[in-house]
């Protein structure tokens, strides 16, 4: 068994982007989370099982060239946002575009929500309107805006019923009947100190009971048909910034600025009262926003990380701020490896006898400042492809006499002029199939680009891939790319869904280029997270969200291994990609905090068609003649925080981690409580 060198690479930068807001589906259980700071972005994650990072969305509205989200709602399984810059927004989740915008009355919008039957969107500003909108199939329409009241508007929350609104302002709630456009009761929170009161949070039950959370740390319950206060508890020691109402309606989450996560359970006869329950602390920073489903409670803040939880018994996992494995990529030929960030794009040069240590090659920023959606290297590193929400770019790279630095050469790269649909999409796959020739993939996967560069006139052509029907019926009903791979040889092209479904498509590059359906493997019940395609063989490693392990032959379209990566239920973290090696002996998988190393035995022949067993230990029993196996191996529970691992040669593997202290170190300074004897 040959020995394997693992080389860790501690190079990545990660900004530790602040949660603002986020906001469940529970019809398709799709999280999606709005990461602020330098690199703003929308993130779609699947909660079904081990929450998984699916899209990023950076097509965001800017205020004064910064994209503001402030409040995010789902409906009928489409995603709206507000933010400073006075629009309601509707996002396409597949193509990763901003699909409509619609105006408010006067000013910023500092909170969305959608009533029961989710038919009506409400959205409150900073001059004090709610503004109606229907939610038809075409978009937004707007129907009506009610009473102006004094000061803005900072969070509001629907009637069980639908009919009436809670509002919640400085110093004051409101409650509003729609239909009429009228408030027809306002509760005064009252001062303390003569300091304004800030009601961040508000939640409406049923029987016109309010609960809201404000500045002072008070959650205040009151009874809306008379307009009284019911009753208070001070639960923390600063800003009450969300609550969230459990699934079953018996308990009410609190948190904010004081990161304790407190429950209040509902008690008494007619279940009209709330008293503290237990707390938890999770987080070091402003816990900014709540989500609730089953059990199940998601947090987020200001350090960054998503956070799950449950109790009883208690269970907490968290999810760091890492950027998906697909931001980075090796070219071995040239002991490169290529990280891209949000704006930009670095290269760094691994040691070999030359030289002892990691060197930064090149930091290239995106002209200005665009999102960089996709990037990669040929296999030599000769040349240089990124993509952005606009347009794709083409450079060719040359070593410096210095050895140290890379010189770029723009390349001039043309659009058919039959495809005018290239500004309406997003391409966040690139893929080198060889030296000189790249595949574009667009995020609904209905549109594939065959780039051709000719080195010696300076110049990318390209050619619009057509698609087969056979390929086009499967693609009819896919919803979009969420992951992709190459094979060795640039022939093969594997996507999935968020549905479970992977395909392996043939690229033909012959006169017509065309792309067709090589292999439909069957449609599991959680995502595919990860493919790798073995170097020699048609075989196609695959990993799933609940840790399944399988092996395709995309040539007799069979199942030939099944198999399972166990560990404890409280420990779990999704899979985040698969790497084989070189010599097809191997293959790599990896965790957020944990590496596995499956090693392969492969012998015999393609197997004959006859009736085939699954044995007990889920391997597939096929023809005496053909037997695959691995040998799971664990690295141990050294690493932390790992974001990228590809094998640089037969026996050695890269590994870029990130070191949890230089996240904590980014972060801001935390709330400080009075400790006793401090």
């Amino acid at each position: 068994m040959t020995s394997l060198k693992i080389n860790v690479a501690n190079i990545l930068e990660v900004e530790p982007g602040p949660i603002r807001c986020i906001t469940l589906n529970e019809n398709t259980l799709k999280l999606a989370l709005f990461r602020g700071g330098k690199f703003p972005a929308i993130e779609i994650w699947d909660v079904s099982h081990i929450p998984f990072m699916e899209k990023v969305l950076t097509d965001l509205e800017k205020m004064d060239d910064q994209a503001s989200v402030e409040s995010m709602v789902w409906s009928k399984n489409r995603l709206f946002s507000c933010g400073l810059h006075g629009f309601v927004l509707e996002h396409d989740i597949i193509r990763l575009k901003i699909k409509g915008r619609v105006a408010a009355t006067s000013g910023p919008v500092w909170c969305v929500g959608v009533n029961p039957t989710d038919t009506r969107l409400a959205a409150g500003t900073e001059d004090g309107f709610v503004n109606i909108f229907e939610v038809l199939e075409e978009g937004l329409i707007y129907l009506k805006v009610l009473d102006r009241q004094e000061g803005r508007v900072l969070c509001l929350s629907w009637s069980p019923c639908g009919k009436f609104i809670a509002t919640g302002s400085i110093d004051s709630i409101r409650l509003w009947d729609v239909e009429k456009g009228h408030a027809f009761q306002r509760l005064m929170t009252g001062r303390s100190k003569n300091t304004e009161t800030i009601v961040w949070s508000i939640l409406m039950l049923e029987d016109f009971f309010i609960v809201s959370g404000d500045s002072r740390g008070i959650i205040s319950f009151w009874d809306g048909r008379v307009g009284v206060q019911r009753h208070k508890t001070n639960t923390h020691k600063a800003d009450i910034l969300t609550l969230k109402l459990s699934s079953d309606k018996s308990a009410i989450y609190a948190a904010g600025v004081d990161p304790t996560v407190v429950l209040l359970a509902r008690t008494g006869r007619n279940g009209d009262k709330w008293v503290k329950s237990h707390q938890r602390i999770m987080h070091t920073n402003d816990v900014m926003c709540l989500a609730t489903h089953g059990n199940k409670l998601f947090s987020a803040g200001i350090d960054a990380d998503l956070v799950v939880s449950s109790f009883p018994p208690k269970i907490v996992t968290k999810y760091p701020p890492l950027p998906q494995p697909s931001r980075m990529s090796l070219s071995i030929d040239a002991n490169q490896l290529l990280i891209r960030n949000s704006h930009g794009i670095d290269i760094w040069r691994f040691p070999d006898e030359n030289q002892a240590e990691l060197v930064k090659l090149l930091e290239l920023k995106s002209r200005k400042e665009d999102s960089v959606e996709s990037a990669s290297q040929s296999p030599t590193g000769n040349f240089l492809a990124y993509s952005t929400l606009s347009r794709i770019n083409f450079f060719r790279l040359s070593t410096l006499p210095n050895g140290e630095n890379l010189e770029l050469r723009k390349l001039k790269s043309r659009i058919p002029t039959d495809f005018h649909e290239e500004a309406d999409h997003v391409f966040p796959f690139l893929h080198f199939l060889d030296e000189t020739r790249v595949l574009a993939l667009s995020a609904d996967a209905q549109y594939a680009l065959l780039w051709e560069i000719d080195d010696l006139v300076a110049n990318v052509s390209c050619t619009i891939l057509k698609l087969s029907s056979k390929l086009k019926e499967e693609l009819k009903n896919f919803g979009g790319a969420i992951v992709s791979t190459v094979s060795a040889s640039g022939e093969f092209l594997t996507i999935g869904n968020s549905k479970g479904t992977a395909l392996v498509l043939q690229i033909v590059t012959t006169n017509p280029p065309s792309l067709k359906l090589q292999s439909r493997i069957p449609t599991y019940r959680h995502i595919a997270t990860s493919f790798a395609f073995h170097p020699m063989k048609p075989l196609l490693f695959l990993t799933y969200l609940d840790h399944t392990v399988k092996v395709w032959n995309y040539s007799t379209h069979q199942v030939i291994y099944v198999d399972k990566v166990t560990k404890q239920n409280s420990e779990l973290q999704p899979i985040l990609s698969c790497k084989w090696s070189k010599d097809g002996e191997m293959v790599a998988l990896h965790e957020s905090d944990k590496i596995y190393l499956l090693r392969v035995e492969v012998s015999g022949e393609q197997p004959k068609k006859r009736k085939r067993k699954t044995s007990l230990s889920g391997s597939t029993a096929q023809d005496p003649d053909e037997k695959i196996h691995f040998q799971i191996q664990s690295c141990g529970n050294k690493y932390k925080f790992v974001a990228f691992i590809d094998f640089n040669g037969k026996d050695e593997l890269v590994v870029v981690e990130v070191k949890p202290n230089r996240l904590i170190e980014k972060l801001p300074p935390a709330f400080a409580k009075k400790r006793f004897g401090m």
